[in-house]
């Protein structure tokens, strides 16, 4: 690499203008490619800040390269901490970054797998969607980072299982999922929360009015006509 380096930074000087643009443009993705190498090396061993600084680095440089080198630490890490922060930056990272967050549910840590779950409510799309239900039915402790997750996405397809958490989950998982209906829309939302609305427990009942009330008009004659 520091040998391609010298040449690039050699043609910089060419005579020919041509060459020098050319030598600009391949010395600055080089010159990427190597620092990404640096930083997945930092990331690897040292003191925990110094890698944390140096994954969060990596969320910044561009390219496939550092998609694939955060996926690596979040497979590969030896800390709980380190997989979780690369995690968290391949929310950020495109559909390319799918793949690395799918394996890291599955990761024995909660805290990576809650991470991966929120990244993959930041990455959008039906198919987040699917892994996120899939993780959090596969494991309860995931249930309510995954509530959380799917209001943020605010897909429809999310409506089933938000819906069963209204009706099943524990009163806080029940208020949180009332409050992640009411960013989906209304057709699909406001049926769970009518009936979350005559629950027996006041808490229950005034998170699915308020959700309704997000819903719009419509949904709250609806819980009028259901009560009356």
């Amino acid at each position: 690499m520091q040998k391609r380096l010298e040449a690039l930074r050699k043609a910089t000087q060419d005579a020919d203008p041509s060459v020098r643009n050319a030598a600009v443009r391949s010395l600055s993705a080089a010159e990427q490619v190597a620092d990404v190498e640096l930083l997945v090396r930092l990331a690897r061993s040292g003191k925990k800040q110094a890698r944390l600084r140096a994954i969060y680095a990596l969320s910044d440089c561009r390219g496939p390269r550092a998609t694939a080198a955060l996926g690596e630490l979040v497979r590969e890490g030896d800390d709980s901490d380190v997989r979780a922060a690369a995690a968290s930056c391949l929310g950020a990272r495109g559909a390319d970054a799918a793949s690395h967050l799918r394996t890291a549910l599955a990761d024995p840590d909660r805290s990576v797998a809650e991470e991966a779950t929120r990244a993959l409510a930041r990455l959008g799309g039906s198919e987040s969607v699917q892994w996120i239900v899939a993780g959090a039915k596969g494991r309860s402790e995931l249930q309510e980072a995954a509530i959380e997750a799917l209001g943020t996405l605010g897909e429809d397809s999310a409506a089933g299982f938000l819906a069963q958490c209204v009706r099943q989950g524990s009163l806080e998982q029940q208020c949180a999922a009332a409050h992640a209906l009411a960013h989906l829309t209304p057709e699909v939302a406001e049926e769970a929360l009518i009936a979350a609305a005559t629950s027996e427990q006041a808490a229950l009942r005034r998170h699915a009015i308020e959700a309704l009330g997000k819903l719009g008009p419509p949904a709250l004659e609806a819980v009028a006509h259901a009560g009356s």
